[in-house]
Formats: C-alpha cells, sequence, structure tokens
C-alpha cells in the first residue's frame, strides 16, 4: 500500500502549493507531487508512482 504525507507547503508562492510524497516501502519507491491542494499535490505523486510501477512491469 501506498503512504503518503505532505512534506512542504510552499507558501512563498501564490498561490500557496503543497508538495506530497508517496512511499511504496515494499518496492523501494518514492515520488513527490505538488498541487494547490493536498489531493492534488497527492495524485500527482500517484501517478508518477503508478507510471514508474508500470515501466518496471514485466511484458
Amino acid at each position: 500500500m501506498p503512504a503518503y504525507s505532505i512534506i512542504a507547503v510552499l507558501d512563498h508562492e501564490q498561490p500557496r502549493r503543497y508538495q506530497s510524497e508517496c512511499v511504496v516501502k515494499t518496492l523501494r519507491q518514492r515520488t513527490t507531487g505538488i498541487g494547490l491542494n493536498r489531493r492534488a499535490a497527492e495524485r500527482e505523486a500517484a501517478q508518477r508512482m503508478l507510471s514508474i510501477l508500470e515501466q518496471s512491469a514485466p511484458t
């Protein structure tokens, strides 16, 4: 299961942006995403993780 956490709030930018991290410990993979809210940041991190997993999947 992936675990998500907010690792930064970029409040020096307007509008404020959030940086989230997606970690899959069993696969030793970690990605980040940035969005205008927590959900958007987590979604971007999840999409990046999915891309990594699809590339490493056997064909």
